[in-house]
């Protein structure tokens, strides 16, 4: 109970960009195949337990979308609890963080 209000108050002083990194790291290591095997845990369940921490902890009031590659990379793509950003132009892919334009449609 003490330690409650210094927690909102660091919460508050986080940036929420700082806040959806950390997610987005946590997650990362929670659905690798070692931690989920010495865990116990499924991908539903890394998911699960990093969601709680986002909101209990991060004070996220939904677990930011990540990127759709980022999910692949992770093993997560299609897992429930875990959203991807989306795009409306179908005309870029990513190649490692940087977005290329394929040219093969109407940007103007």
């Amino acid at each position: 109970a003490l330690l409650e209000p210094r927690l909102r108050a660091a919460r508050g002083a986080l940036p929420a960009s700082l806040a959806q990194e950390a997610y987005a790291s946590l997650l990362g290591v929670c659905s690798e195949p070692g931690c989920l095997r010495r865990l116990r845990w499924s991908k539903e369940d890394a998911v699960r337990h990093t969601n709680a921490f986002a909101a209990g902890v991060l004070g996220l009031a939904t677990p930011p979308p990540l990127d759709a590659a980022a999910l692949q990379r992770m093993g997560l793509a299609g897992v429930r609890g875990v959203a991807a950003k989306t795009t409306s132009l179908s005309c870029f892919s990513v190649a490692g963080n940087a977005p290329r334009h394929k040219g093969r449609c109407d940007l103007g």
